[in-house]
C-alpha cells in the first residue's frame, strides 16, 4: 500500500480493465452506414475500421460510465485507481474527461474517471532512503524516461521524501519541479530546505558543503549551477531551498476533493479567499492548536482551518501567520522563515529586525498577542547586540512557551 496515501477500494478490480462493452458489429448492410445502424466506427488494433455497438452505461460494470464508447471507472480519489504501490501492474490517476451522451460520443457531462498517466508509475512507492529510489528515472516533467519524452541526459533519479505528519512514512518522488503539472497527479510542487550546513548568502562565505549528498555550491553561483544542472536551488533564510513534488497536507491548495485525495482524511474546503486541503474534525481538540474546527454553518464546517482564517500569510508583515514552508513567508533571498513556534509552524523574520524596549513595541500576531521584547528575563544579556531588545515570538503560559496563539 502506498504509505502516505489512503487505502484504495476493491470495486475497480475488474471494472477498470473492462475497456469495451460493445463488441465489433457486423458490416453495414442494406446500404446503411454504421452510424445509421446505431453504431460507431472505431479503429481496430491493425488500423482497420470496425463498426461498434453504442456503449450503454447500464450495461457497464457498476461504478463505470461510457467514455469514447468504452466503459471507464468513475472515481472520487486517485486512490480509487490502480497504482503500482498497491501491487498493480500499472498506475492510473483520477482525472476529468468528457463522457458520452445517450446519442453521441464525448459530448456528455465532464466526469472523473481512472485514466492512464504518462508520469513515472513508480512515483509514490514506499522507500527507506534515496538508495531505494535511485534506479527509478524520470524526465523533468515527471514522465517515465523509458517513454523517450526527454533527452536521456535530463533524466534524474527519484528521491525519498517523508510525507510528514503523525505516523508519517516515506515515498519516492521527483525533484526540481517547476509547477504542479511536473508532479504525479495529486502531488504538488513545493520548496523544502536542503539538509546540511546552513547557507548565509547575505554575507561572503564561499562554498558551503551541505552534506547528505548535496553538491557544494558557492552562493553567488546558485543560478549558474541550476542552469547547468537543471536543478532548482534557491536562497533560503538559513539554508538553501529546493523544489520537490509532495503529497498534499493541511493548507495545500486545491480546486476539488481529488486534489487532496492522496492523503487520507483531507477534504478541499474554502479557507479565506481560496480553497485548501483540510482534515475533518468535530471540535478544536482534534486540530493543531493554531487551527480551529470551523463551526456549523461556515463554509469549511467540520474541518480544521488556521485560526488566522487564511492558509496564505500576507505579503506584508506575515509575523506569526501559519505556514507550511519558508516560501509561504517570503520570497527567495528574504530572511523570513517558517519556524517551529511551540509545536506549530509560523512565519518569523530570522534577521530580528524589530528593535524594542517593551513588548508593546513588537509586531502584533493574528491572535492579538504582541511579540516578546527580549531582555535579561528571557536569558538574553544586554551585551548581545543581535538579540537584546529585539522582538521574538509572543511568550505564552507558565512555564513560558514562545508561540503565536494562547
Amino acid at each position: 500500500m502506498m504509505p502516505p496515501m489512503s487505502g484504495s477500494t476493491p470495486r475497480f478490480a475488474v471494472a477498470a480493465l473492462l475497456l469495451s462493452l460493445g463488441a465489433a458489429a457486423t458490416a453495414p448492410g442494406c446500404g446503411q452506414t454504421c452510424e445509421e445502424q446505431g453504431g460507431y466506427v472505431v479503429l481496430g488494433p491493425d488500423g482497420e475500421e470496425i463498426c461498434e455497438a453504442k456503449c450503454e452505461p447500464s450495461l457497464c460494470v457498476e461504478g463505470n460510465t461510457c467514455v469514447d464508447n468504452r466503459c471507464m471507472l468513475l472515481c472520487d480519489a486517485h486512490t480509487d485507481c490502480f497504482h503500482v504501490a498497491d501491487g498493480a501492474s500499472l498506475t492510473q490517476a483520477c482525472l476529468p474527461i468528457v463522457s458520452d451522451s445517450a446519442s453521441g460520443l464525448n459530448d456528455g457531462p465532464t466526469v472523473d474517471v481512472c485514466q492512464p498517466t504518462p508520469k513515472l508509475a513508480a512515483i509514490g512507492i514506499p522507500c527507506a532512503d534515496d538508495a531505494a529510489c535511485a534506479a527509478l528515472l524520470a524526465c523533468p516533467d515527471g514522465t517515465d524516461c523509458a517513454l523517450g519524452g526527454c533527452d536521456p541526459a535530463a533524466c534524474k533519479p527519484l528521491a525519498c521524501r517523508a510525507s510528514g505528519g503523525e505516523g508519517s512514512s516515506s515515498y519516492c518522488t521527483t525533484l526540481d519541479c517547476q509547477a504542479d503539472s511536473d508532479c504525479a497527479p495529486g502531488m504538488q510542487c513545493t520548496t523544502v530546505r536542503v539538509p546540511g550546513e546552513a547557507t548565509d548568502c547575505a554575507s561572503p562565505k564561499g562554498p558551503i558543503d551541505k552534506g547528505d549528498g548535496e553538491p557544494v555550491i558557492a552562493c553567488a553561483e546558485i543560478a549558474t549551477y541550476n542552469a547547468a544542472n537543471g536543478t532548482t536551488y534557491q536562497e533560503g533564510p538559513d539554508s538553501l531551498l529546493r523544489n520537490v513534488c509532495v503529497v498534499p497536507s493541511a493548507c495545500s491548495s486545491c480546486t476539488s476533493a481529488v486534489d487532496c485525495s492522496l492523503t487520507e482524511g483531507l477534504s478541499c474546503v474554502p479557507v479565506g479567499d481560496d480553497s485548501a486541503c483540510a482534515p475533518t474534525c468535530t471540535g478544536d481538540a482534534e486540530c493543531a492548536f493554531d487551527y480551529t474546527c470551523a463551526p456549523e454553518g461556515s463554509p469549511a464546517a467540520g474541518h480544521c482551518i488556521p485560526r488566522a482564517l487564511s492558509c496564505q500569510p500576507p505579503a506584508e508583515s506575515p509575523f506569526c501567520y501559519s505556514c507550511v514552508n519558508d516560501r509561504d513567508c517570503g520570497p527567495a533571498g528574504s530572511t523570513w522563515a517558517c519556524i517551529d513556534a511551540g509545536g506549530a509552524m509560523a512565519c518569523f523574520d530570522l534577521a530580528f529586525p524589530d528593535v524594542c524596549t517593551i513588548d508593546d513595541d513588537c509586531p502584533l500576531a493574528p491572535s492579538g498577542l504582541r511579540g516578546e521584547c527580549l531582555d535579561e528575563d528571557d536569558g538574553v544579556p544586554s551585551t548581545d547586540p543581535n538579540l537584546y531588545h529585539r522582538c521574538y515570538l509572543p511568550s505564552v503560559g507558565t512555564p513560558v512557551v514562545s508561540r503565536c496563539w494562547p
